[in-house]
């Protein structure tokens, strides 16, 4: 499986809709700096139980509410991804 899909609407799913899904932004130079989403982080799992992996988040604000890319500025160009793990 994968957590961050698990998360989308049923329509986002049956669409193949992933635009709430993104763990990287950028300004393309490609195309005249236009904002690109992209979604290219994944945490995928075995189905081995039922719901073992849950509650799949991309992390884009701190805890006091700062914009991680703002707080560190040079850490990553990805955000961080997080899952529940059930055993």
């Amino acid at each position: 499986g994968n957590a961050l899909f698990d998360t989308l609407t049923q329509k986002e799913k049956d669409n193949l809709d992933f635009e709430n899904i993104y763990t990287t932004s950028f300004s393309d130079p490609i195309f005249n700096g236009v904002y690109q989403k992209e979604w290219i982080d994944h945490i995928l799992y075995s189905h081995i139980d039922k719901n073992w992996v849950s509650n799949a988040h991309i992390h884009h604000k701190m805890s006091d509410g700062q914009a991680i890319y703002k707080k560190f500025k040079y850490a990553s160009d990805h955000m961080p991804i997080s899952v529940e793990i059930n055993l």
